[in-house]
């Protein structure tokens, strides 16, 4: 499989080629870190491309049966159904849609069990920032990061756990962006290649204005972390995320 392309013309350039992404989506994991040269554990697959910015996804899915199909729909765009979008798009994403932009790479493993074996990654380099995408939808969330840089570009949600939560020790500013998915982890997950397409934009405008930006990391204070429920139960209320009365962040969750 030939992940990787050149840039393609602007008009064309963040369109999703159907036939890559179902390959990696029907390709079993253990194939897939094979194609990669990856055989030991802690499994993880990082290109050195001398960048100041890494990009991050996971290879590991939810033990799910491997599916893929694209559905027209006539009123509608049309959308792609697979239970291992979840993050195998995010794979797609950063192996060739946003190659060309010349950011390090980090695929990691186990990030499904919350064990991600990003934590034992050692940077060559000071990275600016990092960013995943793993992230249903069309908003960012920063976990226990603080990067007011994302607002204008991306709306902000909140997460519990991706692959990010477990680089503190890059001691940089880190970020998950949505990359259009939804209904992840069940075998009705789907994805809108035009929430995706309008991500894509978005986060070159980022990348465009920020790449050469050191985003550094703000030590949290020993805030208690609050439950995800309780969260979930405040956004519902509020709308917006809780605020540390010590340190003014964003609330951390449990989960």
């Amino acid at each position: 499989m030939e992940c990787v392309q050149t840039a393609a013309p602007n008009s064309q350039k963040y369109k999703i080629d159907i036939s890559t992404l179902r390959e990696l989506c029907l390709m079993p994991t253990n194939v897939l870190w094979e194609m990669l040269g990856v055989r030991k554990a802690p499994r993880m697959y990082f290109e050195d491309r001398g960048s100041n910015v890494l990009c991050v996804a996971h290879v590991d899915c939810c033990d799910l049966p491997h599916a893929f199909r694209r559905v027209r729909r006539p009123d509608k765009p049309d959308i792609i159904m697979s239970p291992q979008l979840d993050d195998r798009l995010g794979v797609y994403t950063v192996l060739r849609a946003l190659y060309p932009l010349g950011m390090d790479i980090l695929l990691t493993d186990d990030e499904e069990t919350a064990l991600s074996t990003a934590a034992y990654f050692i940077p060559p380099r000071q990275y600016n920032w990092v960013v995943e995408f793993d992230r249903r939808g069309r908003d960012v969330v920063t976990y226990q990061y603080h990067v007011p840089e994302v607002y204008g570009y991306f709306d902000v949600g909140v997460g519990t756990y991706s692959d990010i939560v477990d680089m503190e020790h890059l001691g940089v500013a880190c970020f998950n962006v949505g990359i259009g998915f939804h209904k992840e982890h069940t075998e009705e997950c789907y994805a809108n290649p035009a929430e995706w397409e309008q991500q894509m934009e978005a986060f070159e405008r980022f990348f465009d204005d920020f790449k050469d930006v050191p985003l550094g990391f703000e030590e949290r204070c020993q805030c208690q972390p609050i439950s995800y429920e309780l969260l979930s139960l405040w956004m519902e209320e509020v709308g917006e995320p809780p605020i540390c009365p010590y340190c003014g962040l964003e609330m951390r969750t449990n989960g």
